[in-house]
């Protein structure tokens, strides 16, 4: 499990998933007791095949509480939140010092604009564990998502004063420049690089300020800057785009796509964002290149075939368009 984690570490996914394949294969017992294969799991979105091990894992340790703590964590993490609430629930009810349990809930609940219900069950968390830096971030975040900024950054405060996590400093930044309280942020953040300085949270929400600020041509160069230090990182290529659409013509736009697609070519998401140029402006010929591309390199990711369609449709190419929605329906059936 750590030579796969080095490997996605290294951003190659691919290698990363064959090497959990073959140790599934060779060593199940120790793939369902490992810490590692959990959180390698997640980083690889493989979450059929968490849920499996979860099922496994508890089947066999019904008393060993991480099991349930991934249960919940995937439902989470796929967007079902219900369910994520309702196993989470009864996670932190049998294991009261399970800080998953408290934080899944919580989160479920704020992100099904359940608030109040989310602000009791967090408080029940910090009852139970008051000193933990985990609680304090959902507790930080739960704020955020009712956009109390004043409450945000007080909570954030907290966790940057009290624990000295990169989190606080971030979010402390965010909630001030929300509040329009740009110079502060700005010294918040140049206070904490000495500590922070390999942390790309510091950088992100230096851009952001920057962005809050309507100063597009600074937030261009801090996004830059971003790129620069951490390039294997998709975010500084695709988060940036909103703000090179203001300052930058497509050309410029389409040089710093390539630039994330030749640096991250295991991911999907620059290669997409570069179909998306195409097929926004109108240029459908080219996007229909662009999204055969997407199909060929990551057959599984759905935009490739039904904005692929799209183009194809837009072109006057209708039974092309038809057989590759067949074609999408296909695979989602199988």
């Amino acid at each position: 499990m750590i030579e796969a984690l080095e490997v996605l570490d290294r951003d190659q996914p691919k290698r990363a998933a064959e090497i959990w394949d073959h140790a599934r294969a060779v060593f199940p017992d120790e793939a369902v007791k490992s810490d590692l294969a959990l959180k390698l799991l997640f980083r690889l979105q493989r979450y059929d095949d968490i849920e499996a091990l979860m099922k496994a894992g508890h089947d066999r340790y019904p008393n060993d509480a991480r099991f349930a703590e991934g249960a919940a964590q995937v439902a989470y993490e796929r967007g079902n939140l219900d369910e994520a609430f309702q196993r989470a629930t009864v996670l932190y009810r049998k294991y009261p010092r399970s800080t998953v349990g408290y934080r899944t809930a919580a989160a479920s609940l704020s992100l099904m604009n359940r608030f109040t219900e989310a602000e009791t069950v967090i408080a029940k968390g910090l009852n139970a564990l008051p000193h933990d830096v985990g609680m304090r971030i959902e507790y930080a975040k739960l704020a955020e998502r009712r956009k109390d900024w004043l409450a945000a950054l007080e909570r954030w405060t907290y966790v940057d004063e009290v624990h000295g996590h990169v989190a606080g400093a971030a979010g402390a930044a965010s909630a001030l420049t929300m509040l329009g309280r740009y110079e502060e942020a700005e010294s918040l953040l140049s206070s904490r690089l000495h500590k922070f300085s390999a942390e790309m949270l510091i950088w992100l929400q230096f851009a952001r300020i920057s962005e809050g600020k309507g100063d597009w041509e600074e937030a261009a160069s801090r996004w830059a800057v971003v790129r620069k230090r951490f390039p294997q990182r998709a975010v500084g290529y695709v988060s940036s785009l909103p703000v090179l659409a203001r300052v930058a013509d497509r050309e410029q736009i389409e040089a710093v796509l390539l630039e994330g697609i030749d640096r991250i070519p295991d991911d999907p998401v620059c290669l997409k964002e570069y179909a998306l140029l195409a097929h926004r402006a109108g240029d459908f010929a080219l996007a229909d290149q662009r999204w055969s591309t997407l199909r060929a390199c990551f057959p599984a990711c759905r935009e490739g075939y039904e904005l692929g369609a799209a183009a194809l449709a837009a072109l006057g190419r209708t039974s092309e368009s038809t057989r590759l929605l067949a074609q999408l329906h296909g695979q989602c059936r199988a």
